[in-house]
């Protein structure tokens, strides 16, 4: 069965509804599904009407697009974990260095030296 595009818009709004609530200001739209189309992610469509491949395509770009997000965060807590162990162990060390720039930071734009030094590198 061959769907128009605001059918498949209150298929897919209607499924988010029951079973992804939490993805409700993600809903899946016309622009959307025309940047897939233009950029070559889903088939061209022929006419009004989307074909099966259509739509399988079209919700397999959106669910990734929703997907990919969580895998990059995953892979870089976990290759930042190695980061968060070294401040862990060298706490104060690099409490008090991050302190020591602030306050130096802040004296430089009290004094103007701030303005300065980013005009030499402007």
């Amino acid at each position: 069965i061959d769907l128009y595009l605001d059918q498949i818009l209150s298929l897919v709004a209607s499924a988010q509804k029951e079973g992804a609530e939490h993805f409700a200001d993600r809903q899946l739209t016309k622009t959307m599904i025309n940047n897939y189309s233009k950029d070559g992610l889903i088939m061209p469509v022929k006419g009004k009407k989307y074909t099966r491949e259509h739509i399988i395509q079209m919700l397999l770009v959106y669910s990734l697009g929703l997907g990919i997000p969580f895998v990059i965060s995953a892979v870089l807590i976990d290759k930042l974990k190695s980061a968060f162990d070294f401040i862990k162990k060298n706490y104060k060390t690099v409490n008090m260095i991050s302190g020591s720039i602030l306050v130096l930071v802040g004296i430089a734009m009290m004094t103007g030296w701030l303005g300065k030094l980013l005009s030499l590198l402007g």
